[in-house]
């Protein structure tokens, strides 16, 4: 990912880094329907949507217990 931050990086709270699955090398790097990841710039947790008895919440979570289907979105089209 191209990213180019300056020291207001280090005291974001609302920065979040889109991190491809996979990158496509024709026409783009990132499309509608890729799917991504979303990164919390300055505390590293990831967001994620975890089920329990309640239903789904979205939540940040660390790496080491990111499931790759807790952390997986798609970036879909809408108006």
């Amino acid at each position: 990912l191209f990213i180019k931050s300056g020291a207001a990086c280090h005291q974001a709270r609302s920065l979040w880094r889109i991190e491809c699955f996979k990158i496509k090398w024709y026409s783009g790097f990132v499309g509608w329907s890729s799917l991504v990841r979303l990164r919390h710039v300055t505390s590293g947790l990831y967001l994620a949507v975890v089920g329990d008895e309640n239903g789904p919440k979205v939540t940040c979570i660390s790496k080491k217990n990111a499931s790759a289907i807790a952390v997986t979105f798609e970036m879909k089209m809408s108006k």
